[in-house]
């Protein structure tokens, strides 16, 4: 395991975002407080806003708090725009966990919400992206993170016979990309025990390990 220096991120490494906050705002944007489906542009899929606690006018771009998110490129998938594609699932683990990824501190897509015990919901995870058959992104939002160490994983859930991905790791502080682990090569049942972000600062000490099977 070693302490990292978060890596230069300028936005041309994330070409989708543009088009991604165009998108969303052309629609008006998210609903504080409640599920918004928002349109992704430029091949994204429709993906949900769960949960969302914030008074912006969209829930891409966050302007406090953590954000950590995944997305992927499948080379063996001649079309990722259409309605069949790799799935993977982005999880973050709260460290009452102990370890025990898809437990009820694990932020993913089969516990989207959790409630991790402290009063309110700003301290809790929520995954306010989500996509299962193509590119991403998936992303984890804590508006006000607690002083800790956060696990961050990815688990490779499906390739729908398309084969490896390379998957990307981004870092968020007050919407600010700050840290960024690029094209890792997993394969279908394969997770990817990134790291920990800690909180406050939102530095990265990377772990990279990759498991068959969930650990």
């Amino acid at each position: 395991m070693s302490a990292t220096t978060p890596r230069p991120l300028p936005l041309l490494r994330v070409p989708w975002l543009a088009a991604l906050i165009a998108g969303v705002l052309a629609l008006g944007g998210g609903t504080p407080g409640g599920a918004q489906d928002n349109i992704f542009q430029d091949g994204f899929e429709s993906g949900t806003c769960l949960g969302w606690h914030l008074a912006v006018p969209f829930c891409i771009t966050p302007t406090v708090g953590l954000r950590v998110e995944i997305t992927w490129d499948t080379p063996g998938d001649p079309d990722p725009d259409d309605e069949v594609g790799s799935d993977l699932d982005l999880h973050v683990l709260h460290p009452l966990a102990a370890g025990d990824w898809e437990s009820a501190f694990d932020c993913y897509s089969g516990n989207p919400t959790p409630d991790w015990g402290l009063p309110g919901q700003f301290h809790d995870a929520a995954l306010i992206f989500e996509d299962h058959d193509g590119l991403g992104p998936e992303a984890v939002q804590l508006t006000a993170p607690e002083n800790l160490d956060y696990a961050v994983g990815a688990y490779y859930v499906d390739d729908a016979g398309f084969g490896e991905s390379f998957v990307t790791l981004t870092i968020y502080s007050g919407g600010v990309p700050v840290y960024q682990y690029p094209g890792k090569l997993l394969f279908p049942g394969e997770f990817w025990e990134v790291g920990l972000v800690t909180w406050p600062g939102a530095g990265f000490t990377e772990i990279d390990v990759v498991w068959v099977g969930i650990p």
